[in-house]
């Protein structure tokens, strides 16, 4: 039972800048709107993954999405987004394959 992304609550454990709520908020309303695909733009450093986090939170208690592949280009990243992210916030099975 799909619920509208832009009405779901997003996790202030998971994402607290003002500018990342913000960005978190506008792709929610995105999806809502039907669409499938969004390319989020951000500098160095500015949280990228805690975006993805918390979006995907958002996405999953929307029942919008069941299945997660977050791909990143260095296994220092895949290990960072694992271990000081996504493992920490979510209950499913968070796993990494090189």
């Amino acid at each position: 039972n799909q619920r509208d992304p832009s009405n779901t609550k997003i996790d202030s454990k998971i994402v607290d800048r003002k500018r990342s709520i913000l960005i978190v908020k506008k792709l929610a309303e995105h999806f809502g709107q039907g669409h499938r695909s969004a390319l989020v733009n951000m500098a160095t450093g500015t949280g990228k993954t805690r975006v993805a986090m918390a979006l995907i939170n958002v996405l999953t208690n929307a029942n919008y999405i069941k299945n997660v592949l977050f791909v990143v280009d260095r296994i220092s990243l895949a290990n960072q987004a694992k271990e000081a992210g996504f493992k920490k916030f979510f209950n499913e099975p968070v796993c990494r394959v090189i």
